[in-house]
């Protein structure tokens, strides 16, 4: 921390010179994450992406837009403002985690900068901007961006609640209450962090106890701001909380870590999103554990910012490793502190072995690090984070979507994918006759789902749905441009099909009724 003068006037101008000098760099680290995203945006929605895609023009948990527990209201409501202008749901929200991604670049900055020194700011933002995983999804239409930048603007209002600014304790009662809107895991992982800091705020005598009654009631209200527009589209409170009745069970049926061999497999997905998160930065970061091996518990107690780190990272970790740590995207709460962590080891091992050209080495480890690891996520290879893969994903639905859409009638054709693209029919192609079909097959998959007329025809969108032969062998094919087929099947008005995940079946009408 930079200590200014007792004399207020000449402590005004330097405060004033260094908010300009960072100003400068922050903005300008903010436009580079906008214009690094803007060309690679996906174009078909991933996994929830289309829950949320649907959501932005028609919020209802009760129709899964979002999924439950449906706690996403901020992230929505910030894509419904870029739908305004842009007409496009999934586009929209893939903007909210362009500009998500603009702000965590810039907000780093300045992090590293306030707590450390610049040359630690500006390699944190650098690393987040090449990250493979933070680059990739700030690509998609998911919440985890934005969870990852809220995550650092509490990270911000946090440490300096600890130092004792009374304003900073205010933004991060808000803060924390808007990010249960967000992803509904975020408050309760950084809860340790801001009460710590609360504490270490009372210490400083800076504000009084009333203050953090202040802070806490502004964070109710802030979760009153996205909870009740909630409970008012799930059709009330009693019917929102039997949703939650229904839903925790199937939500909690997971093989938590209950024995070391688990606990283990956790520790290396974990280690893979950490590795997925700061690339090659995690070389230093190894050479800082093994070879420097610091004094953690004199750290710790020297330096706020150092137990700011690890507060924001322990809570989180310690669920995914003895919980489940289902995707890595998830892991992403954890994630601005081993950002920070990154930036911090490069910094250090620069200064290790150049104690006359410290500038100059940092500078050039620094380049190398972080333009490697944009360089994988730009030309890596599918199966990752990279834009390969997205690229992979996109090509993969927008010509049959395309084709579905040249050479089949919407008034008579029904279209089905496999349970893991259930909502790209209702998101692309709204205009064909049930456009829940793939959504009501996957969820009631012991119940076939009937198309009758005026349906004459089922279409298949990807080749995942009905991949036996056996099970599509009454199945006609068409030649798409690029030499990949689509799969559809064709009936007369006297018969219905019966559809299921795992087959289809043409029955009588007749013999139905």
């Amino acid at each position: 921390m930079v200590k200014t003068p007792n004399n207020p006037v000449i402590g005004q101008s330097l405060q004033s010179q260094l908010v300009n000098h960072r100003l400068f760099p922050a903005i300008a680290l903010f436009c580079l994450g906008i214009i690094t995203r803007l060309p690679f945006q996906s174009q078909i929605v991933w996994g929830d992406g289309g829950n949320f895609a649907l959501a932005v023009e028609h919020f209802d948990v009760r129709l899964e837009q979002p999924q439950m527990p449906g706690m996403f209201i901020i992230f929505i409501g910030f894509a419904r403002f870029f739908n305004l202008f842009l007409h496009d749901p999934p586009a929209s929200l893939v903007m909210v985690n362009v500009v998500a991604s603009g702000v965590a670049a810039a907000m780093l900055y300045v992090i590293g900068t306030t707590w450390f020194n610049e040359r630690v700011g500006l390699t944190a933002s650098l690393l987040m901007l090449t990250s493979p995983l933070l680059w990739f999804n700030g690509e998609m239409a998911l919440s985890h961006m934005l969870e990852f930048t809220w995550v650092v603007l509490i990270n911000y209002a946090a440490y300096h609640t600890g130092t004792g600014d009374k304003k900073a304790l205010f933004g991060l009662g808000i803060l924390m209450g808007l990010a249960g809107g967000i992803r509904p895991s975020t408050p309760f992982f950084l809860l340790p962090l801001a009460l710590y800091a609360t504490f270490l705020g009372l210490r400083k005598g800076k504000f009084n106890f009333l203050d953090v009654v202040l802070a806490v009631f502004l964070g109710l209200l802030a979760i009153a701001l996205w909870m009740t527009p909630l409970i008012i589209s799930s059709g009330g409170w009693d019917s929102y909380w039997e949703m939650v009745r229904q839903w925790l069970p199937l939500h909690t049926e997971r093989e938590d870590a209950d024995s070391a061999l688990k606990i283990i497999d956790n520790v290396f997905l974990l280690l893979k999103a950490i590795l997925r998160t700061v690339g090659l930065g995690l070389l230093p970061m190894l050479w800082v554990v093994t070879i420097k091996r610091p004094n953690w518990l004199r750290s710790w107690r020297k330096n706020w910012a150092n137990r700011a780190i690890a507060l924001s990272i322990i809570p989180g970790a310690c669920f995914f490793l003895l919980v489940h740590l289902r995707r890595k995207a998830q892991s992403l709460t954890i994630m601005p502190g081993f950002i920070l962590l990154g930036a911090l080891a490069i910094v250090s091992f620069s200064e290790h072995f150049s104690k006359g050209k410290r500038r100059q080495r940092w500078a050039l480890i620094t380049t190398v690090i972080v333009s490697l690891n944009g360089l994988f996520f730009l030309f890596g290879p599918t199966g990752v984070p990279t834009w390969r893969e997205i690229r992979s994903f996109d090509a993969k639905f927008l010509e049959p979507i395309a084709f579905i859409q040249e050479n089949f009638d919407p008034q008579t054709t029904a279209i089905l994918s496999h349970p893991l693209y259930k909502r790209l029919v209702a998101v692309y192609l709204p205009e064909y006759r049930q456009p829940a079909l793939s959504s009501l097959v996957a969820d009631n998959r012991d119940r076939p789902q009937v198309l009758t007329p005026p349906v004459d025809t089922l279409v298949l969108l990807d080749n995942r749905i009905l991949r036996n032969p056996e099970q599509s062998k009454d199945f006609q094919q068409l030649v798409m441009p690029s030499g990949k087929t689509i799969r559809y099947l064709t009936w007369s008005g006297d018969r219905q099909l019966e559809v299921t995940t795992e087959s289809v079946q043409l029955v009588s009408v007749s013999d139905d009724k």
